[in-house]
């Protein structure tokens, strides 16, 4: 047992050796009422003159446990008014997130958490979150890895500090990281300090559980009394493995200039010549540019490194709407577009642009349509010719719909007539939880809309007979000619204004306002960003949509 006021100079030594505080610091606590955050909560408060810290603490409820579950709050409470540090509680359904997002509870209740932190740490300009994990959560969670067939970046295990976010203003940190869960028991027994036990911890439900319970306790009774010490040990080497691979790889592909928007290219010939280690980093990391790695596997990794081998036009599926593909001498990752996702409603926008860039739609067939959606497939530079002197291009970004009758920079000087020229975006929002309305873009030109609610398709149009909006929560609706009066929008601009429509139901007028039926709510489990860019009228537009672009 390690003496109290040793306990926590090896606490100190730590946090210094890893840097895991500055001086004055406002530091967010996750404190369930555990041992392991009971234990950080009263070591930060000893260290807080130190490191002039200031503290708050906050637990969050996640309506499972029942009794237990309000002891402890109630528990998180009293110590924190004992200590006379800040305290917060949040409350969360965690099963019902669970069954709205297709998670397990474990990954549900952890992405609650992890929100409330940074809510609350910008809420009050926090800059550092710390959490209660512990060497045997090192060792548990690596073997975890490993039996779930982990690389090196699973071997790993939890980093002592990480980035809340892409911006690095918030951070996480772990000072316990260092420390055995019996040692962290015997300093809160010798200080007299009570703890909660969560009795979940103590069942076989889950993998980490049975983990805990049963393997990591045999090989250290069995085999080796310090095995978790020696996890822990070789997952530090493996970090640093992993920082080095990882460096390696974003050096590569920064000297190859790989990223096209929200593409990865990266040259096929450059990658074979590149050990197979090597080649799984890069390839990971090129994905990671595209979305994250959540959910990708080996196996994908080792799919998609099969394609090297492969023709052009050989393509891979991976997780979140994401494809890899080989197109001559790249290897292209990229994540599926909105018009990729829907084919019905990329087909209604393809044929009012096209209508635009040509001046109608006359002789425009489905078989057209048909054919123009298929470039999204089909490599850069394919061109498809359509009646009306236009031909549909594939380009990196998307498709370009243009004149054949001028050059390019001929159609530059023939504006059309039209205010509503310009640019339509469309993506899917990945829906987590929204904390905050302000999160919604309020821009008068990018509206979030919730895309089950939609009935007939999208398009985008002028105004026709018949077209009316919703403008409040109960339903009530307003003829649109009602609604250009009482806004008096001038009779000779109302013909030229572009609108979003889903039948004869206006979605949005960009530029005003939107249908209350499509907004964005708690229960919403589809999210579609609508942006629409505006051309400039200075001579120079060149008479083209793109399709396809991620915002």
């Amino acid at each position: 047992m390690i003496p109290h006021d040793k306990f926590i100079d090896k606490i100190k030594q730590y946090i210094d050796e890893k840097k895991l505080f500055s001086f004055g610091d406002h530091v967010i606590i996750g404190l369930s009422g555990g041992a392991d955050s009971v234990c950080l909560l009263l070591v930060l408060k000893r260290l807080q003159q130190i490191y002039n810290l200031s503290i708050t603490a906050i637990h969050v409820h996640h309506g499972i446990r029942g009794e237990s579950a309000e002891h402890d709050l109630k528990f998180s409470r009293q110590l924190c008014e004992k200590e006379e540090i800040e305290f917060v509680e949040k409350r969360c359904d965690v099963p019902a997130l669970a069954a709205k997002h297709h998670l397990t509870e474990e990954e549900a209740g952890r992405r609650v958490r992890y929100e409330t932190f940074e809510y609350e740490a910008k809420k009050r300009g926090a800059s550092v979150i710390a959490v209660a994990h512990h060497m045997d959560d090192q060792a548990e969670t690596v073997l975890m890895n490993l039996l779930r067939g982990s690389g090196i970046r699973g071997c790993s295990g939890i980093p002592c500090k990480r980035s809340l976010s892409d911006k690095g203003d918030i951070v996480v940190v772990r000072p316990l990281l260092g420390m055995r869960r019996e040692e962290i028991e015997a300093w809160l027994i010798e200080s007299g300090q009570e703890w909660c036990i969560d009795e979940t911890n103590l069942t076989d439900d889950y993998l980490r559980s049975r983990i805990r319970n049963r393997l990591l306790p045999l090989l250290s009774s069995e085999y080796n009394a310090q095995a978790a010490e020696h996890i822990a040990c070789a997952a530090g080497d493996f970090s640093e493995a992993e920082e080095y691979l990882r460096d390696q790889a974003q050096a590569l592909i920064s000297s190859w200039n790989c990223v096209l928007h929200k593409q990865m290219m990266l040259p096929v010939k450059e990658l074979k010549l590149q050990k197979p280690i090597l080649q799984r980093y890069l390839i990971q990391e090129a994905i990671s540019h595209t979305g994250g790695v959540k959910d990708i596997t080996r196996t994908h990794i080792e799919s998609v490194i099969g394609l090297l081998s492969k023709r052009t036009g050989s393509m891979v599926n991976l997780p979140q709407r994401r494809k890899a593909r080989i197109q001559y001498e790249f290897l292209i990752i990229e994540k599926e577009s909105f018009f990729q996702s829907f084919p019905a409603v990329r087909k209604l926008l393809l044929q009012k642009c096209i209508g635009k860039v040509r001046g109608g739609q006359k002789d425009l067939t489905s078989a057209h349509l048909q054919s123009v959606s298929e470039l999204f497939d089909r490599q850069v530079g394919k061109q498809i010719d359509l009646p009306g002197g236009v031909a549909a291009k594939r380009t990196y970004d998307g498709i370009e719909i243009i004149r054949q009758t001028q050059s390019r920079a001929e159609t530059g000087k023939a504006a059309p007539e039209s205010d509503a020229a310009g640019k339509l975006e469309l993506r899917f929002v990945e829906n987590g939880d929204i904390l905050q309305a302000e999160e919604i873009p309020q821009k008068s030109y990018t509206k979030w809309i919730d895309y089950d609610i939609i009935k007939c398709g999208l398009c985008v149009r002028t105004r026709q007979s018949g077209d009316y909006l919703v403008i409040d929560d109960q339903g009530r609706r307003q003829k649109l000619k009602a609604w250009f009066i009482n806004e008096k929008i001038p009779k000779e601009e109302r013909d030229r204004m572009l609108l979003v429509a889903d039948g004869s139901h206006i979605v949005w007028i960009p530029g005003y306002r939107m249908s209350r039926a499509y907004k964005v709510t708690e229960k919403t489990k589809n999210i579609v960003e609508i942006k629409i860019t505006e051309e400039e009228k200075d001579g120079r537009n060149d008479q083209r949509d793109d399709f396809g672009r991620e915002s």
